[in-house]
């Protein structure tokens, strides 16, 4: 009977100390359950959101700039900020060092990157529509033509934010070169 008990008692123990600990159980390497496409007024994003164990998941950066908020990771945090009159969706995060000031510049770059990348590939579209390859119905031809000038602007857009970037600290964009 004392074996018992002392099985239980352990048991118990066992079993409130994981559910203490349960909330400090990293993410990583869950296996994601599905997967869904993420609409903004009705208009699919690029991106599709994930799920596991009940709660879903989508790309802060997209999701955010979609909404005109701005978003930057610095020193391993998510910065988001709201959109103001002027500069809407643009983050002014105050660069105190060098270190904060390439990591603003490597995420516009890396931003300016991506965005090449889906303008290349509505440029190809278009391209292969252009010679036969692909035939597109006008509404995705409109489309394709409008996400084209949509990423052009972006990359228009993201160069600037890097020119006033450099221009703002002078002492740290001469040393990125």
């Amino acid at each position: 009977m004392k074996k018992v008990i002392a099985a239980f008692i352990a048991g118990a123990l066992f079993a409130t100390t994981t559910t203490v600990f349960a909330d400090k159980i990293s993410n990583i390497g869950k296996k994601v359950t599905s997967e869904y496409v993420v609409k903004l007024d009705g208009e699919e994003l690029p991106v599709k959101a994930i799920a596991f164990e009940g709660t879903s998941y989508a790309p802060v950066r997209v999701i955010s700039e979609a909404l005109g908020l701005g978003v930057d990771f610095i020193n391993k945090e998510v910065i988001l900020s709201s959109p103001t009159e002027e500069g809407a969706g643009v983050v002014e995060e105050k660069v105190v060092n060098k270190e904060e000031f390439n990591s603003q510049l490597n995420s516009l770059q890396i931003d300016r990157n991506v965005t090449l990348i889906k303008l290349s590939a509505a440029v190809s579209v278009l391209d292969n529509h252009e010679k036969g390859v692909y035939v597109l119905s006008d509404t995705e031809l409109t489309k394709q033509k409008d996400l084209k000038a949509k990423y052009e602007k972006q990359i228009s857009d993201i160069d600037q934010q890097i020119d006033d970037l450099k221009a703002k600290y002078p002492e740290f964009a001469e040393s990125s070169k």
